[in-house]
């Protein structure tokens, strides 16, 4: 049960944040252990190192209490040093931009900026009609996470004085969010709640609150900020914090001999997950190549013949007595295992040659490629990626793979583990024959066991199941059934791909690469100069990155300017390992049986 437990809440979708906190925060207190905060860093100043030991703890302090917001522009290098060594500054978000909170800083002699939120920051005043503007639906607040009435004459408004009311609209004991509504907190993950302006004209003075939005934001430069400064840069770092973490550092200075030391989350210098992906595409291309050649090595064995390369050199040397294609190349390639007579003739049981009995296995039915054939398939390929990129079938592209995929899973997988089953359980039987040998039905003059029917049902419950997980979940590639389901059915695809399609000419192999060599190119590098968008890029990401802001899809992931962005599953993919902010390394399946087909090719004539 206890490796049970963790497995299935491995298979169950996260939540995917668009904005990642890149950096963390260690809060040391003499009376109590060391609590780790996240936070979002500043694209401007200097860049933290990782790991707490290669930063100094610092000592946290308010900012002034006559420029509380850090907003004056009367500050400058020459300022009193008003903040001793080793100092981080805590300023409320508001008013100017960032970048000019954090240099009036560094004027002031701090080491560190810790910019946190506050439920003021989302009020402005209007200066030209002199009235208050209210915070925005969906962007600073949402009433379908948590709705209550307020009192609004026992807050201080026009304007909005955040020092007063932030803590009666806040997780406080005077708490106005919880007094019109006993089940709010329960429904906001932020606990505090936000005047949306509208009164209620049935009582006087109660206003309708709604849920804030409590999360990291990414700190933007201010262009503004370095032309006004042309001498000085900002040179420390700085970092956000959320109004909830902002209350664990302020209780903790309430305490005394509080310490900080911020630092950025650690991440890997090496991609371990390129390599591994790279490894499982190494392996899938020589499995399904070597897999391809197992009737030979099969018919070989079965007829005692250790080495067939003699029998080829003289098939090679007298061209007549072997097959040709139309095109007068040799064809190694036949309906049952190559040059039978030959190998009859020469092998050691040849006046008693013992029955060949072709086996039944995945790749039954070969299709040999033509050079004809290889470029009728770029013109196919060619052609889908048109249909996608102006219909955008992405969906249907989708469940067609994963329908595709299933019968590969089967014919690969299921089926001959069932098979194997089955034969082994026969054994312990005195009478009878395997299930796998009773025939139940014939369809398409196909005989149909039992056995069939439980390895369909099997592998299509299967890739059903993979289908509705990557159309239900909001990021299903970071669940480990889908992601380790799709590289196994990716696998089972190049396998039974390989089994069927075979090259036997070196002509063939260099025109199909070749063209396709050019045919990445196009699609990718060139279409954008004719189509404005990377026709290649577009398929592959189902339509693009998103359109909509980062910090919008952090609240509404399944809006639709969120989606897309996520690759079509025709490929394998590994999760970056041991990196917090997520992402996977991929590789197409194209990349694995085009060099396959080759390789496919030289082990049949090995």
């Amino acid at each position: 049960m206890r490796f049970f437990i963790p497995l299935l809440l491995s298979l169950l979708p996260l939540k995917s944040l668009a904005v990642l906190p890149t950096a963390s925060i260690d809060l040391k207190t003499p009376s109590s252990p060391v609590q780790t905060l996240l936070a979002s860093q500043a694209s401007f100043g200097a860049i933290l190192p990782m790991t707490a030991g290669a930063n100094p703890e610092l000592t946290p302090a308010f900012s002034p209490s006559d420029d509380a917001l850090l907003c004056g522009t009367s500050y400058s290098s020459e300022s009193n040093k008003i903040y001793s060594e080793k100092t981080v500054v805590l300023i409320p978000r508001g008013v100017c931009s960032f970048e000019q909170k954090v240099i009036n800083a560094q004027f002031l002699g701090a080491e560190g900026v810790i910019i946190y939120g506050t439920l003021g920051s989302r009020y402005t005043w209007n200066e030209t009609s002199s009235s208050q503007d209210f915070p925005v639906d969906k962007h600073d607040y949402d009433c379908d996470y948590g709705e209550t009435e307020i009192d609004s004459t026992a807050l201080s408004l026009n304007p909005y004085d955040s020092s007063t009311n932030d803590d009666l609209l806040g997780d406080g004991s005077n708490d106005l969010c919880v007094v019109g509504n006993n089940d709010f907190n329960s429904k906001c993950a932020s606990r505090r709640c936000l005047l949306t302006g509208k009164e209620n004209k049935d009582s006087n003075g109660m206003m309708q609150a709604c849920c804030a939005w409590d999360l990291h934001i990414w700190l933007w430069n201010d262009p503004s900020v370095q032309e006004s400064y042309p001498n000085d840069r900002v040179n420390i770092p700085a970092i956000y914090i959320t109004m909830e973490e902002f209350s664990t550092i302020k209780t903790a200075m309430s305490s005394g001999g509080a310490t900080l030391t911020m630092y950025a989350r650690y991440r890997s210098s090496y991609n371990v997950s390129a390599i591994v992906v790279w490894a499982v595409g190494v392996f899938v291309c020589w499995l399904a190549s070597y897999l391809s050649a197992s009737e030979y090595r099969n018919y070989n064995k079965d007829r005692g013949v250790s080495d067939a390369a003699p029998l080829y050199t003289e098939l090679i040397n007298n061209p007549g007595a072997s097959n040709n294609n139309q095109d007068g190349e040799l064809s190694v390639e036949t309906s049952s295992p190559p040059v039978t007579e030959q190998l009859e003739a020469t092998s050691s049981d040849a006046a008693s040659p013992t029955p060949y009995h072709r086996q039944e296995s995945y790749n039954d039915e070969t299709l040999e490629l033509r050079w004809q054939d290889a470029i009728i398939f770029l013109v196919f390929s060619s052609a889908s990626l048109f249909i996608l990129f102006f219909f955008k079938l992405y969906s249907v592209v989708k469940v067609m793979y994963g329908f595709g995929c299933s019968g590969a899973l089967m014919q690969v997988i299921v089926l001959p583990l069932y098979i194997w089953i089955s034969t082994r359980c026969s054994k312990h039987k005195t009478n009878g024959s395997a299930p796998n040998t009773k025939v139940l039905f014939t369809f398409l003059d196909e005989p149909v066991t039992l056995v069939n029917i439980f390895a369909l049902i099997t592998s299509y419950g299967i890739g059903i199941t993979w289908i509705i997980v990557g159309f239900t979940a909001s990021d299903p590639s970071i669940i480990l059934f889908y992601w380790v389901l799709q590289d196994i059915m990716g696998a089972c695809m190049c396998i039974t791909f390989l089994g069927l399609i075979r090259l036997n000419s070196i002509k063939v192999a260099s025109i199909l690469l070749t063209a396709a060599f050019f045919y990445d190119i196009f699609f990718v590098f060139i279409t954008p100069y004719f189509f404005q968008k990377s026709i290649m890029i577009t398929v592959a990401t189902s339509g693009g990155p998103p359109t909509a802001d980062p910090t919008w899809c952090e609240k509404y992931p399944s809006d639709a300017g969120c989606q897309g962005g996520d690759p079509l599953p025709m490929l394998f993919t590994i999760p970056r390992l041991g990196d917090y902010q997520g992402g996977a390394s991929l590789l197409g399946l194209g990349d694995v049986v085009l060099p396959g087909l080759l390789l496919s090719l030289a082990c049949r004539l090995d």
